[in-house]
């Protein structure tokens, strides 16, 4: 082949990116015995407060069977809690000391991805990210 398709450029260049962020981003968590799911688990519990396993993998776009490993590990650690809401249906939430860990750590979260993501201009964040809307399911109810 002469010359790789564009489809196959744009790829080839998310998918380094993507992984080029992440390691820039997430290396900081290993300091504080967190894997990048964990982080993301909690992180998203801090976000949108107590919701099922199946919500939490949507949020964190992996299987319900790897959430629920994750929040296996959470729980242990004393970090997140499962408990059966109004509807019998059972939620994860963030205990107590899982809450204060990721409000702890998110700061610094912040200013880092900041620091990352400011290679692009407001406008182009912006337009990235409309672009990567097209490919990732909408937010709630998919």
């Amino acid at each position: 082949m002469d010359e790789d398709p564009i489809s196959i450029q744009v790829f080839s260049a998310l998918r380094k990116s993507a992984n080029t962020i992440r390691s820039e981003v997430y290396k900081k968590l290993l300091a504080r015995d967190l894997t990048l799911r964990q982080f993301m688990v909690l992180e998203a519990l801090c976000r949108e407060g107590p919701v099922s396993i199946g919500e939490l993998a949507g949020e964190i776009s992996t299987s319900q069977e790897t959430a629920g490993k994750v929040v296996v590990d959470l729980e242990k650690r004393n970090l997140v809690a499962r408990r059966r809401d109004d509807q019998d249906h059972y939620v994860v939430a963030l205990t107590t000391h899982g809450g204060k860990l990721i409000n702890t750590l998110f700061p610094a979260h912040l200013r880092l991805v900041e620091q990352v993501m400011a290679k692009l201009t407001d406008a182009e964040q912006e337009h990235l990210k409309r672009l990567c809307d097209r490919f990732a399911p909408a937010e709630k109810g998919v």
